[in-house]
């Protein structure tokens, strides 16, 4: 049987109507196939690694912490887009890997979760290196426009009881913030602040985050987050402005 099938290919090789290709379309084939692979996998992790420097640079990260209303606020704040960009390449990693016998000689599952972990653990050391940190701080100084549109921070949806400002006055139960725009605002600190901050933590010419309900004038503070870091600053601030700090 095998003998005849051959015979077969043989004398439709040489009637012409099977064509061999050449070994260079088999290397070209390979390399490319390779290349789609390596770029699918850097631009995974890059985006994997952004998502992670962005929940920190704008204190989403804290939220969870604040129990069920801040869980609500962080899910609410997740750059949905991005994560399901991330979601894709994952899937077309898993695609392009399965022609190799290393991995399509696995469960689906493992192979998947093998490519989560990896992307995972390199976007968490990515997200660690200043690498973001510099092309964010560049485009808000008007430098690498090609990134202007990711680093933006327009990602992470704006919560209307989310709050950021220096402090200007200590009180008894609380203290006062000026806002980016110039407003100032009275937030009042209780045992139901999650987490609950003594006002001795809390200091004039500091930068904080509230959460909370507003009236009027007058800020109920559901959370209050004391930033020290930079990018979060770079964040929240968005366009050119007189520095908090100051």
């Amino acid at each position: 049987m095998t003998k005849t099938i051959g015979e077969k290919i043989l004398k439709k090789i040489k009637k012409g109507k099977i064509k061999m290709k050449p070994k260079s379309y088999f290397i070209l084939k390979t390399i490319l196939f390779v290349a789609g692979i390596v770029f699918a996998f850097l631009l995974t992790i890059f985006l994997a690694s952004f998502i992670i420097f962005l929940l920190r640079a704008s204190g989403v990260f804290n939220f969870p912490a604040l129990g069920f209303r801040g869980l609500g606020m962080f899910f609410a704040s997740l750059p949905w887009l991005l994560m399901l960009f991330v979601i894709l390449f994952v899937i077309i990693l898993e695609f392009l890997a399965r022609k190799f016998s290393v991995v399509y000689q696995r469960p689906l599952v493992y192979s998947i979760l093998g490519i989560v972990i990896i992307i995972l653990l390199l976007g968490i050391f990515i997200a660690r290196t200043p690498m973001h940190s510099k092309l964010f701080q560049g485009v808000q100084e008007g430098k690498f426009s090609v990134f202007g549109p990711l680093y933006k921070g327009r990602h992470i949806k704006s919560l209307d009881n989310v709050y950021f400002g220096k402090v200007l006055n200590l009180a008894d139960n609380g203290f006062e913030i000026e806002t980016k725009e110039g407003e100032i605002f009275s937030i009042v600190i209780s045992s139901e602040t999650r987490p609950f901050q003594s006002i001795k933590y809390i200091k004039e010419e500091d930068t904080v985050i509230v959460i909370g309900d507003k009236d009027n004038s007058t800020i109920k503070a559901f959370g209050v987050h004391k930033i020290t870091d930079e990018d979060t600053i770079r964040f929240y601030r968005r366009k050119p402005m007189r520095d908090f700090r100051r």
